[in-house]
Order: structure tokens, then C-alpha cells, then sequence
């Protein structure tokens, strides 16, 4: 049996009527608008749960897949079975629609330090540290075992959070050969990583829900880097500082 779950999040152009005249069979879910993604993720991932289904699938609304992908990643969850006796959590890579180049996925953490890196999908699967949520398969033993996405991260971190949990638990990342679809790169224009910004704004970004809010942030690495994390947080917000403070002193 297959189901979609659709959080439309206070949508004005009548998102939910439309699907409701032209998908009957969706089940639908509202919010106010103050959901952002982990947070309609998090509603979504909790109604199709209670079905025990098989197979969970996240996919962003901004996501196309193309006509392989889902195929491709439950072949990849029965081969990663098969030969590991665990089952596996499949990432679909995306690809920016400018250039083709891989914009979501697979994420590689490299050392102890927070230096990530997108896996860039070959012909085989590959393991990976964690993910974006952009395009992701989880299997029910998975889900027995972590559950849902954690709602204090309300917009960001939710999905690498999740990855974390995954790996925590000894089940595998693993990223799909080839890519999933194609989606939209986000750049960093009117962001607390645009330079242009004044100080003023870019520090009321970077602790805006979209940027890296105080609380979650801290949790999130204190959860996955201890004291490591502690330092990393501090230096989230002094680098914004510093990268400002560099411009003048030349």
C-alpha cells in the first residue's frame, strides 16, 4: 500500500484545495505557517508511522524525482540487507538545476572538527556520515529503533540530527548510485553568510529559525561533539563577527 502525506504549512494560493481536487486519496495535513521544515517533517513522519509501514519516504517540495529514483533506493535497501543483515537508510542525491552538480545528499563529516562535505554520487552505493533530508527512504526497523526527527530543531539541523541518530543506532547511511532528481540550489544571498549584509542584520540571521538559532545549534552539537561542539558554537557566532571586523582592517 502506498500513502502521501502532505503538510501544507499555511500556504495562500490554496495548495491544499488543489491536491485535494486532483489527489482525493492524499491525506493532508495543515499548519499555521510556523512549522518550517523539521517541523512539517516532523508531523508528516509522525501520522504515516502509526501505519507500520515498510518504507518511509521524505521528499521536499522542491525535490523532482526522476522516474528510477524510488526504484533505485529500495533496490539499494534490499541489497544492503542482503549482504549486512541491516537494514539501511538510502539517500538520494540532488542535483542543482544550473550547473548539474550535486547541491543535496550524502554528507561526509571529516575528522572530529564540523568540516562536511556532499557525497558525489558514482555507479555504486556509498556510505556516508549523514544526510539532507531533501530525498530519503528510511525502513521500518529503522524507524523502530530512532524514531522520529527530533522537533526541537525547528528549520535546520533536524535531518543531520537524524543521520547522526541513524549511525548511533548501527544502521547504515548509505548513498544511492546516480542521482535521486534535480532541486534548487539555496544560495546564500540576503543570508547571515552574505558578506554584504551590515553586522546588524547578519547577527539577527544567523540566530534567526532559518540561520543557526542559539538553543537548537547548542544542542545539536553538544549532542554529537561534547565539549568540542561548545567551542564550535561560540565560534559560529564570532566568525560572523570576525568576517566584519576583516573588512575594515587591511
Amino acid at each position: 500500500m502506498l500513502k502521501v502525506f502532505l503538510v501544507d504549512d499555511g500556504s495562500s494560493d490554496d495548495t491544499a484545495g488543489a491536491i485535494r481536487d486532483a489527489y482525493p486519496q492524499v491525506r493532508i495535513l495543515e499548519g499555521d505557517g510556523r512549522l518550517y521544515w523539521t517541523g512539517g517533517m516532523h508531523r508528516a513522519f509522525a501520522a504515516a508511522i502509526v501505519h507500520n509501514f515498510d518504507y518511509y519516504l521524505w521528499l521536499n517540495d522542491d525535490t523532482f524525482l526522476y522516474p528510477d529514483a524510488i526504484t533505485t533506493m529500495l533496490k539499494v535497501a534490499e541489497e544492503v540487507f542482503n549482504k549486512e543483515r541491516k537494514s539501511a537508510v538510502v539517500v538520494g542525491s540532488t542535483q542543482a538545476e544550473e550547473n548539474g552538480e550535486v547541491n543535496h545528499g550524502g554528507i561526509i563529516v571529516d575528522g572530529s572538527w564540523w568540516n562536511t562535505s556532499l557525497v558525489v554520487p558514482g555507479d555504486e552505493p556509498i556510505l556516508c556520515d549523514t544526510l539532507n533530508g531533501n530525498c530519503v527512504l528510511i525502513s521500518r526497523p529503522v524507524v523502530s529503533h530512532v524514531g522520529n526527527l527530533d522537533a526541537t530543531f525547528i528549520h535546520t539541523m533536524g535531518d543531520i540530527d537524524y543521520g547522526f541518530r541513524v549511525r548511533e543506532k548501527g544502521f547504515p547511511l548509505v548513498v544511492m548510485p546516480g542521482f535521486a532528481g534535480r532541486c534548487d540550489s539555496n544560495p546564500i544571498t540576503g543570508t547571515y553568510e552574505d558578506n554584504s549584509l551590515p553586522l546588524r542584520e547578519r547577527l539577527s540571521k544567523i540566530a534567526d529559525i532559518k540561520g543557526r538559532p542559539l538553543r537548537p545549534w547548542f544542542i545539536f552539537l553538544w549532542r554529537h561533539f561534547g565539549w568540542l561542539g561548545l567551542f564550535y558554537w561560540v565560534g559560529t557566532y564570532a566568525k560572523v563577527f570576525l568576517t566584519w571586523l576583516r573588512q575594515y582592517v587591511r
